[in-house]
């Protein structure tokens, strides 16, 4: 009887593992798509925007701040995740609470999906998050400083 019970306590908790994941493919589709539909909003407001801007040199400055403003937003990201690196137990555990309600996202020490990705696989997603977000956003501003210093070399010659 308790072998039963271990393989019917290992069944449904596998089931667990699998309806967790499912969720978390969900979760990252919805971000995904989410982020191309944000992408695309950007892109459409970027070209109605500047094409209200009158004058090649007000276009260059536009264009400049935008880049600038851009990547100053972006670099927003990094540091709110950071800010979670510094007790990112609770943080991860407060993310499980508010993504997934029902509650599927215990599970034991020794469970599979423990095993597979334990809490430094996620500490090292944060932080590759983190770092992509930065080099980006540093990308963005110097595109913006190049763009504004040309404008401004041109403009002062």
């Amino acid at each position: 009887k308790e072998t039963h019970r271990n393989a019917i306590a290992n069944a449904i908790e596998d089931l667990k593992e699998k309806s967790h994941l499912a969720d978390v493919k969900r979760i990252f589709d919805a971000v995904q798509w989410s982020m191309y539909a944000l992408v695309g909003i950007i892109l459409v407001v970027f070209y109605f925007v500047q094409r209200q801007v009158t004058g090649k040199q007000e276009r260059k400055e536009f264009l400049a701040n935008y880049f600038l403003i851009s990547g100053i937003a972006l670099l927003l990201l990094p540091a709110l995740l950071a800010l979670s690196l510094l007790n990112f137990s609770s943080a991860f555990q407060g993310m499980h609470t508010l993504l997934f309600p029902q509650g599927n996202y215990e599970f034991p020490a020794n469970s599979a999906l423990i095993t597979v990705f334990p809490e430094q696989f996620f500490v090292d997603f944060v932080t590759q998050v983190i770092i992509n977000n930065m080099l980006v956003g540093i990308f963005l501003i110097l595109i913006g400083f190049i763009i504004g210093d040309i404008i401004h070399s041109k403009i002062y010659k």
